[in-house]
């Protein structure tokens, strides 16, 4: 994975209080988001302990995360940022 190429942002679950980490991504594919309980500083870590999420270890998958509004206004933000890619890349 090109570190260029993604981000995290780490939020808090605003019913449960549990912090969870989005890894958005892009690839020549598309657009990926992907989500994780806890908190990881960076791309390597998050997808280490999401391999890990596999293994049975106490990890949780969130499929579905509510958020706050500042919340989704960063997930807004970095979204326009994986796009911004993805046009740049379909121009090359």
């Amino acid at each position: 994975m090109d570190e260029e190429y993604s981000k995290v942002i780490i939020m808090q679950h605003p019913i449960s209080g549990d912090r969870v980490t989005i890894l958005v991504e892009y690839t020549q594919k598309g657009i990926s988001i992907e989500s994780l309980e806890g908190e990881y500083a960076s791309s390597e870590e998050f997808e280490k302990a999401y391999k890990q999420a596999f293994n049975g270890d106490e990890f949780k998958i969130w499929n579905f995360i509510p958020m706050t509004l500042d919340d989704a206004k960063r997930l807004y933000t970095v979204l326009a940022w994986a796009i911004e890619k993805s046009d740049t890349r379909a121009g090359e």
